[in-house]
């Protein structure tokens, strides 16, 4: 093997980097899966919002806690608390559901207005992207408002005043 000599074997177990996005569009607040985990796929957490200090935060908490808002569904309950009918059925679609990336929306309209006066949206075809750090000790995510990645939504269909030929055979 002399002609190997100096090399050294590249790791496939590399633990790959969190992403903790926060997407903020008019129709509301989408979160990573990466996220979700970090804050330990939390039910319920809150938002914060310190604008002395331009930033951001989402936290776990309890359901009882002051603006808690839905963030993971618990599976194996329906959307109401009440237990399945078919329990075996509903773990096992937990597991499969468990497994797939899965992002984190929230549509409540307090926090969606609350980030969109401090965000300054202007139009629906806007899309703004937060990237933020996690903070242990706190079990949240900070997001500095300060550097949002602004986006244009490309609007979907045809565009208005296009006329679509009837001569197709």
């Amino acid at each position: 093997m002399a002609g190997l000599k100096g090399f050294s074997v590249v790791s496939t177990k590399v633990k790959k980097q969190a992403e903790m996005s926060l997407v903020f569009a008019q129709s509301g607040l989408h979160f990573s899966k990466d996220t979700a985990d970090l804050l330990g796929k939390p039910s319920f957490v809150r938002i914060m919002i310190n604008t002395a200090s331009s930033q951001a935060a989402i936290q776990a908490c309890r359901k009882d806690c002051e603006g808690a808002v839905r963030f993971c569904k618990v599976y194996g309950e329906t959307h109401r608390g009440r237990k399945p009918k078919d329990p075996e059925a509903a773990a096992k679609k937990a597991a499969e559901l468990a497994e797939k990336p899965q992002s984190i929306n929230i549509k409540t309209p307090a926090v969606v207005n609350a980030l969109g006066k401090y965000l300054k949206i202007d139009d629906d075809k806007t899309i703004y992207t937060l990237i933020g750090e996690f903070n242990a000790e706190q079990k949240a995510i900070v997001y500095d408002l300060k550097t949002v990645e602004v986006d244009q939504r490309n609007p979907r269909g045809r565009k208005k005043g296009t006329v679509l030929s009837k001569d197709k055979k």
